[in-house]
């Protein structure tokens, strides 16, 4: 055999990757992906605060319209402009701890507790003491809005029934558009009231205490919400609306020389300023359900006069405001 034979498909050279190429090629691979790992955590980082930040404004703004909208109707009675008549009627559990028939007493349809304490008795700024909600429940240093109302509109109108009627519900009967009296309707409305041209009005009436609870579902869930204790058909009973709502803050507004413009606002009012009350501003801080990674809230906050300083978690939180103008004025 030819010693000096060689192969025709073999080069002269061994061809590959010299260590030093194998090493910057691996090295700009570490740094390739190590980009697009940082790239896929900024996005996703961004994602979840985008969706945490959409969700809390939403439920925000739910709750700021929800209460408005029930401050706006305190003390609106189906019309009535003197109540004085209408004595408060008895419900199975009430929420007044000194035993009056607090529930369906007209005198005093919109009561605030400022700075409620967790554990101590929740006693509103006119002197009632609520005890139909758990004190050891309640997020520390917010307040509580006790407001009564009927609906809007009837639910029977002139004899005519305007919206289907609820059983087992206390409401505000009108005859003749000059006697007032309580209903609690076990069934339908007596066929003798329903009756066209009868001069019989019904309207659904409803009192409710709202209040922020430190958990949602389970005791221990951290997440704060918006919640009420409501006359649910003759008994107060605790529910919840809106998670994430953190804090609220209630100051009203005092018209001091009766010429129908609010002078001052204060978050401590007398009794007396109760009279004169003019408008509501509302306070609320929301939070997200859930912590975002990444994210330090380093921010203080101001809800009117109370000053809420930085959490430093990894919450995302948001101040809402609004001004509420009473229609039915004489709350006290």
């Amino acid at each position: 055999m030819n010693k000096n034979w060689t192969c025709p498909y073999l080069s002269k050279k061994q061809q590959g990757f010299t260590l030093v190429e194998l090493m910057v090629s691996l090295a700009l691979g570490v740094i390739i992906s190590g980009a697009a790992v940082t790239m896929y955590v900024e996005s996703k980082r961004s994602y979840m605060q985008d969706e945490e930040m959409a969700r809390l404004q939403e439920n925000a703004r739910f709750a700021l319209d929800y209460l408005k909208r029930e401050i706006s109707l305190s003390g609106f009675f189906a019309g009535i402009n003197d109540t004085s008549e209408l004595f408060a009627a008895t419900v199975t559990t009430d929420c007044d701890n000194s035993g009056t028939d607090w529930a369906l007493d007209l005198n005093n349809p919109l009561e605030i507790i400022n700075n409620a304490t967790t554990g101590s008795a929740l006693v509103s700024l006119i002197g009632t003491e609520f005890n139909c909600i758990d004190t050891s429940e309640i997020v520390d240093t917010t307040d509580l809005i006790a407001i009564k109302r009927t609906s809007d509109a009837p639910t029977l109108e002139n004899g005519s029934l305007i919206n289907t009627a609820t059983t087992n519900q206390w409401y505000l009967k009108k005859f003749d558009y000059t006697t007032y009296s309580w209903s609690y309707l076990t069934g339908a409305i007596p066929s003798a009231e329903q009756t066209a041209g009868s001069t019989f009005d019904y309207w659904q009436f409803y009192t409710n205490i709202f209040y922020i609870r430190d958990y949602s579902i389970t005791a221990g869930d951290n997440i704060p919400t918006l919640c009420t204790a409501s006359l649910v058909e003759s008994n107060m009973t605790s529910r919840c609306l809106i998670e994430g709502i953190e804090d609220i803050q209630i100051e009203l507004g005092i018209d001091n020389d009766d010429d129908g413009v609010v002078d001052q606002y204060k978050a401590t009012p007398t009794a007396a300023d109760f009279q004169n009350a003019k408008a509501v501003r509302l306070y609320l801080l929301a939070r997200s359900i859930n912590p975002v990674g990444g994210y330090t809230n380093d921010k203080a906050y101001r809800l009117g006069v109370k000053q809420v300083a930085a959490f430093g978690d990894r919450y995302m939180r948001k101040v809402f405001s609004t001004t509420v103008k009473l229609r039915n004025t004489k709350l006290g």
